[in-house]
């Protein structure tokens, strides 16, 4: 209604990023697909000293390494678990 009054005709907007867009992909300037993951429970030391662990975890997070974070949180709470005599807790996946 408002467009016709008017005499706007719809047209499909045109811009000059996509052009840039394009020639930056033809450059093999743009990254493509996803990063790979990283090893992070291959990287966990190997040691069964809950403290210690809870240690490094608290430096992980300073240092914003939260995947090794949570992966050291991970161990902590499976070797608890263990000492309890309690089943197995698995990571929590999201």
């Amino acid at each position: 209604a408002h467009n016709t009054a008017n005499g706007i005709t719809p047209t499909t907007v045109q811009k000059a990023v996509r052009q840039h867009l394009e020639q930056a992909a033809d450059d093999g300037t743009e990254k493509k697909g996803k990063a790979p993951r990283r090893k992070v429970a291959a990287a966990l030391p190997d040691t069964d000293d809950v403290a210690a662990l809870r240690k490094d975890m608290l430096k992980a997070a300073e240092e914003l390494d939260f995947e090794r974070a949570a992966a050291l949180r991970d161990r902590i709470r499976a070797l608890e678990s263990q000492e309890l005599g309690l089943p197995a807790v698995r990571p929590v996946r999201r």
